[in-house]
C-alpha cells in the first residue's frame, strides 16, 4: 500500500501580550487629545433586567413569584456584534417553593418593571483653573537687544511682525535713550497662548513664567536696562497694573537693572501725540544710564 503523504499544518504564532497602560494615564491621554470619556451610571440601553430575588433573613419561607428573564431589547440603529442565541427563560414556580418551605409565608412584594434606561450624564471634564474660568490671556510681544539693554514692545494680535515704520521708530527711540547710534538687531517674537489645546494650563501665571524664561535667554549679562513698551508688556513682564504704576519712574525687576515703561510702538504710530509722553517716560532711564557711564558725553 502506498503511504499517503502527510500534510504539515503551519502552527499559529503565539499572540503577543498587548501592552498595558495605567487607567489614569489613559484618561489623561484621551483628555489631551480631546476625546471625552463616558462612564455608565445607570442601566445601559438594551440591557436585560436583573432577576428579582428576596432572601428570607428571619428564617420564614418566602414565596417567589414567577420571574421570566426577557431577552435584551434591540436598540434601533445599532448592529449586534457577536450576537448569540438568547438563553431560555428561567421560570420559578411559586407552588413548588411553597411545598418545600414552611406553610406560613408572607406575600412578597410584586415584581416591578425594570426601570427605563435614562441617558447617562457626561463625566465632568478635568480642566485647569484657567480653562474653567476662561481667563486665558492673549498677547503678542517683540523683543530686541540694543547697546544698553533690551526693549520689549507689544504688538496687535493680528500683526505677525513689526513693519518698517515700527522699526524706524524703534531705532530712533533707542538712539535717544542710549545716546548712541543704534542699529537694527535681531527681532524675537513671543505670542501667547503658544498652542490652543484643551486641558493645558495657559493661565496668566503660566504665561508670565514662560515669558520670564524666554527673556532670560535673550538677556545680556551684567544686569542690562529694560525698556517695556505697551500695557500688555507691562502687565505680563513686570506683573504691574498699567493704570496704577507711575510711568515716569524707574521700576525694579529681578535680573535687570533700571526698568522703564511707556506706550507701545503701534500706539505711538497711531497717536502721534503720545510721543511727547514717551519722551517724558524715558528721561529717568536716560539719567540712570548717564550715571552708569553708559552714555557717551558730548563735547
Amino acid at each position: 500500500m502506498e503511504e499517503k503523504p502527510t500534510v504539515e499544518t503551519a502552527t499559529t504564532a503565539p499572540m503577543r501580550p498587548q501592552p498595558t497602560i495605567d487607567e489614569s494615564q489613559r484618561q489623561a491621554y484621551l483628555e489631551v487629545m480631546g476625546i471625552e470619556s463616558w462612564v455608565p451610571r445607570t442601566v445601559l440601553p438594551g440591557a436585560a433586567p436583573s432577576l428579582y430575588f428576596e432572601w428570607d433573613w428571619d428564617g420564614s419561607a418566602a414565596s417567589t413569584a414567577e420571574v421570566v428573564a426577557q431577552p435584551p431589547a434591540a436598540v434601533p440603529g445599532v448592529a449586534a456584534i457577536g450576537e448569540r442565541a438568547p438563553a431560555p427563560a428561567v421560570v420559578v414556580s411559586s407552588e413548588s417553593v411553597r411545598a418545600e418551605l414552611a406553610p406560613a409565608v408572607a406575600t412578597p412584594p410584586p415584581v416591578t418593571a425594570a426601570p427605563q434606561p435614562v441617558p447617562a450624564s457626561p463625566v465632568r471634564e478635568r480642566t485647569t483653573a484657567s480653562v474653567e474660568s476662561g481667563e486665558v490671556p492673549e498677547f503678542h510681544l517683540a523683543c530686541m537687544v540694543f547697546s544698553a539693554g533690551v526693549v520689549l514692545t507689544e504688538l496687535p494680535l493680528k500683526m505677525r511682525a513689526l513693519g518698517e515704520q515700527h522699526l524706524t521708530l524703534l531705532v530712533n527711540l533707542l538712539t535717544a535713550v542710549s545716546g548712541r547710534r543704534e542699529t537694527l538687531g535681531k527681532i524675537s517674537y513671543f505670542r501667547w497662548p503658544m498652542i490652543r489645546t484643551r486641558g493645558v494650563d495657559q493661565s496668566a501665571a503660566v504665561a508670565q513664567l514662560t515669558l520670564q524664561r524666554w527673556l532670560d535667554k535673550l538677556r545680556p549679562e551684567q544686569q542690562p536696562a529694560l525698556l517695556v513698551l505697551g500695557e500688555q508688556a507691562i502687565r505680563h513682564c513686570l506683573q504691574l497694573d498699567p493704570e496704577e504704576c507711575d510711568w515716569r519712574q524707574l521700576h525694579a525687576a529681578e535680573g535687570w537693572g533700571a526698568v522703564a515703561v511707556s506706550h507701545g510702538l503701534h500706539a505711538l504710530l497711531n497717536i502721534p501725540s503720545l510721543k511727547a509722553e514717551t519722551w517724558q517716560h524715558v528721561q529717568a532711564l536716560r539719567q540712570h544710564l548717564a550715571s552708569q557711564s553708559v552714555l557717551t558725553p558730548s563735547h
